[in-house]
C-alpha cells in the first residue's frame, strides 16, 4: 500500500506527465535503452510508487537498493528520441524536486 500524499508519489505523477508531454512523432535515432537512476528515501517500494505514478520503476538488487538507488523507466515505449526525451524529462522533474537522479545513457 502506497500513501498518495507522499511527496514521492507526486513528484513521480510529474515525471511521468512530463514524459508524455515530451513526445514527439519523431522517434528516429539510435536503438537505445535509456533509464532514469534516481535515489529514494530508505523504506519505500519505490516498485510500487512508481506503478501507481503510471510508471515502471525497479527495485534493485540488496546492494544499489539498500543505498537508495532505483531506475525509472519511461512510460511510452520508445526507442530512440522519444525514450530519450521520456527520461531526460522524468530526470529534470525529479532533480528540480531535489531528489538525486541522473540519465543512465545506452545506445547500441
Amino acid at each position: 500500500m502506497i500513501d498518495t500524499n507522499h511527496n514521492v508519489y507526486k513528484v513521480l505523477i510529474l515525471a511521468c506527465k512530463a514524459a508524455k508531454d515530451s513526445i514527439t512523432n519523431d522517434d528516429g535515432g539510435s536503438c537505445n535503452m535509456d533509464t532514469v537512476i534516481v535515489k529514494i528515501p530508505a523504506g519505500l517500494d519505490f516498485a510500487a510508487y512508481a506503478k501507481a505514478a503510471g510508471l515502471l520503476g525497479f527495485n534493485e538488487e540488496k546492494e544499489r537498493s539498500e543505498l537508495g538507488w532505483h531506475t525509472l523507466m519511461p512510460p511510452i515505449p520508445a526507442q530512440g528520441f522519444n525514450r530519450t526525451n521520456q527520461v531526460e524529462a522524468m530526470a529534470k522533474v525529479l532533480s528540480e524536486a531535489g531528489f538525486s537522479a541522473y540519465v543512465n545513457y545506452v545506445m547500441d
